[in-house]
This record gives C-alpha cells, structure tokens and sequence, in this order.
C-alpha cells in the first residue's frame, strides 16, 4: 500500500472494507494491509467443512436450509412458480437477514442457489403484498464516522420495561446496521431508534433502505 496515500483516500479504503476510520493514519494503514492479506489469503473456495468458520448467530439463516426450499422454484419463470412455495421460502427466511453461505460448504451451496433465484424473487414480490410483507425488511444503517458516543447510544436503547423490542443487527459484524420488519409498526420502530440516537449523537447520518435478505460468503 501506498504509504503516501492522503488519510481521505484511506478513509474512504476503510469504509469500503468495513474498518473503523477514525484512528491514526498509521494504524489505519496497517489495518488496510491486514484486511487485504487475509482477503487474498482465503480467497480460494473451501472445500470441506473444516475450512469454515462455525459461528452461527441469531438472525443468520444457514445456507443449506435453502436448498429444498429452492429447488421447486429453480428452472421455472416466477410467473409460473407455485405461490405455496414461494410462501413456504419466505415463511423461513422472515424476521432474519442473513443467509450464511460461509460457515460450511453446503451452506455456501444452498446460499448460492438462493441468490440464482434472487432476482426472479424481486420480481414476485413486486405483485404478490403477502410476500413483500414476510421478506422485504426495513434497513436502518448509521453512516460513518460515527459519533465518538454511538455505542453508549446503542446501548441505552430501548430503556428497561419499554414495549419496543430488542435491536436486531442486520449483520451480527457490522455494528451499525439494524432490521426491522417492513410493517408500519417497524418503521415506526426504526424511526424511533433515529431519533433516540440522533438525540443524543448531534449531527449523526443515517439512511434506510429495503432488501430481501444479504447472502455473506
């Protein structure tokens, strides 16, 4: 890596890569480097379940589930699937967002099928509400940089005994995007974690945004 590239070029590197910008330049560097030896280190498939990391945490849906799921829709157009499957599909996938394609080889199997089918599942949504409303979450994800207190924040919502639930991680590794369900009464959760947060973080950045699920290989 360059060892002359500006902190604003490396601070967009670490954004795209997942890294934590605020910190020295020096140490983002090394950071950097880290992350892209141990890329190209693994960037070979496994082969065998062994090669896998095992973690399975809650709201990851393990890849291999989707293969008995998929394959009565696979080779079909979506015009021509049978709603009952597509329901039963989405019926497994609701109220998480992550599909593990990593942590054995026939999730990445099943996770792979899954996403031959993304596509055509969009596409069935778009005129079928029953479906639109079990797979299509609403996405809360703070930008960086974020404020210098967003963990205590985070920690602080919701109060004890409050009706609202639990915060659920879209991705158990990335501490700053939160789902919900695409129901009114889900955004108007997310709404609320906005200004919980943008309360007591001035100036915090926020977006939203809708997705069936996110494979992670």
């Amino acid at each position: 890596m360059n060892d002359e590239m500006p902190r604003r070029g490396l601070q967009a590197a670490a954004k795209e890569r997942g890294i934590k910008e605020n910190q020295s330049s020096d140490r983002l560097r090394q950071q950097l480097a880290e992350y892209d030896a141990n890329l190209n280190e693994g960037s070979e498939l496994a082969t065998s379940d062994e090669e896998y990391d095992k973690p399975n945490p809650s709201g990851v849906i393990p890849g291999e589930v989707m293969i008995d799921l998929v394959a009565p829709l696979m080779g079909i157009s979506h015009q021509h699937w049978d709603h009952a499957h597509v329901l039963r599909l989405a019926e497994r996938v609701s109220g998480n967002s992550v599909l593990d394609g990593r942590s054995s080889v026939r999730n990445r199997e099943g996770a792979m099928l899954f996403g031959d089918i993304e596509q055509d599942l969009t596409e069935y949504m778009a005129s079928h509400a029953d479906i639109r409303r079990l797979l299509d979450p609403y996405y809360v994800m703070f930008d960086h940089p974020l404020a210098a207190n967003f963990d205590q924040a985070i920690a602080a919502y919701p109060v004890p005994n409050s009706p609202i639930p639990p915060l659920d991680l879209a991705d158990p590794n990335v501490p700053y995007v939160f789902s919900f369900q695409a129901s009114a009464q889900g955004r108007r959760n997310a709404h609320q974690l906005i200004g919980h947060v943008q309360a007591l973080c001035p100036g915090q950045s926020v977006h939203t945004f809708t997705s069936v699920v996110f494979s992670q290989f």
